[in-house]
């Protein structure tokens, strides 16, 4: 099983700085049906990570809109949407293909309505076909 070590993309850090952790992260298993987004050119969220970090969301609202607004310029967001959704433990924080923890929350249970409690399957096997959408 595949899983992310030591460092998490886009605001694991933040997690678990909220928690006072600083050191190695715990392993955590992806779901291995939905690959990683696998972007060809650097990704504004790779360069610069603390502009996805929901750490000050309260303080810089206008923050947040700039990552959420850069999101939507990424070649991988549809990739990325799809696996922050199928990955919840991985990402309990930070903006995700423009998307806050609470969207996300949002569109699972939406995609679990209409595709069934194996909507991650039900997307990874669309997603295989070529569809576009989950």
């Amino acid at each position: 099983m595949r899983g992310i070590r030591c460092s998490v993309p886009f605001g694991a850090e933040t997690a678990h700085s909220k928690k006072g952790c600083y050191g190695v992260l715990d392993f955590v298993p992806a779901d291995p049906r939905v690959p990683f987004p696998d972007a060809v050119d650097v990704t504004a969220c790779s360069e610069h990570p603390a502009w996805f970090s929901d750490r000050r969301q309260g303080e810089a609202p206008e923050e947040l809109e700039r990552a959420k607004e850069t999101c939507c310029t990424c070649p991988v967001a549809r990739q990325c949407l799809l696996w922050a959704l199928a990955n919840p433990a991985l990402t309990t924080v930070g903006v995700w293909a423009g998307t806050t923890p609470k969207e996300r929350a949002l569109l699972r249970a939406r995609l679990e309505q209409r595709l069934g409690p194996d909507w991650i399957g039900a997307a990874a096997r669309r997603r295989g076909r070529g569809r576009r959408h989950p």
